[in-house]
């Protein structure tokens, strides 16, 4: 079975803001497929992917989908954008697979979810 778990960070300019990450537990093993995602905005920040301290992605946030709408007719933004980031791992018991976001200057914000499911 397909499980989600909800992720939202509040990004802080200048900072990297962890989210509180998918964890494997004795009973719960998880296999993490891919994790959904979605910015506020298109800041020149970044978002990372981290199993402990090992970074296993690094994604500019212009290259994730946007809701926002520029407002202008020739000027709307491209709807080819990354939505879902494949993963594919097995976290071990005990690991802790964690999404960041990196701001610069200006602050943005990420929604996603991490898709996974429980090990037999």
């Amino acid at each position: 079975m397909i499980l989600h778990h909800e992720i939202r960070i509040t990004g802080v300019a200048n900072q990297t803001v962890y989210d509180s990450g998918l964890e494997s537990t004795e009973k719960e093993p998880k296999r993490l497929l891919s994790i959904l995602a979605q910015v506020s905005d298109f800041d020149d920040n970044n978002l990372e992917g981290w199993i402990e301290k090992a970074r296993i992605f690094n994604i500019p946030s212009r290259l994730i989908d946007n809701p926002t709408n520029t407002g202008g007719v020739n000027m709307q933004y491209s709807g080819i954008r990354i939505n879902e980031i494949p993963v594919e791992v097995d976290l071990s018991v005990g690991e802790v697979f964690k999404v960041a976001l990196r701001c610069g200057a200006n602050a943005s914000d990420f929604i996603g979810a991490y898709v996974y499911e429980v090990k037999p």
